[in-house]
């Protein structure tokens, strides 16, 4: 997108989508350790009302999109962060009563770090990114225990 969309229409976009976010420990094998380098931001919202219902149609690539401008608020400056490109799938979770959803994904690293453990600072950044996903009107999936 080559704008930010203002505060009221992130919410409202996150509220029309029944958006929702998981932050979980994101994990990279080096030297056959498995070591945590960051964590996942995972977002899932709902297709819109023009799908076709052809998760690869244009209505669900524009809401992957949104999703990942969505993240992009939240991501703390102290990080990098890569997005996964769009995948033209439906997603489904109990969570959400099995009600396909589409999905972004977005890994988040200290920008220091090169194949070491997440340290105290970037936990610390965690409480942040939710209380400003929580300020655009997306509600937490999961509370996963970091």
């Amino acid at each position: 997108m080559n704008s930010k969309p203002s505060p009221e229409s992130q919410r409202a976009f996150a509220r029309s989508h029944r958006v929702s976010a998981e932050v979980s420990p994101h994990y990279e094998i080096h030297d056959h350790r498995r070591i945590q380098t960051g964590f996942d931001l995972t977002l899932l919202g709902i297709p819109p009302p023009g799908c076709s219902g052809d998760p690869g149609c244009q209505e669900c690539e524009r809401v992957h999109a949104l999703l990942r401008d969505t993240a992009g608020r939240v991501v703390p400056e102290a990080s990098r962060h890569l997005d996964a490109p769009f995948e033209a799938a439906f997603h489904y979770r109990a969570d959400s009563q099995w009600r396909p959803e589409i999905e972004a994904v977005v890994q988040m690293f200290p920008y220091d770090q090169t194949w070491g453990a997440v340290d105290a600072a970037a936990l610390r950044e965690i409480p942040g990114v939710r209380e400003r996903l929580h300020e655009i009107g997306v509600r937490e999936a999961t509370q996963p225990a970091l």
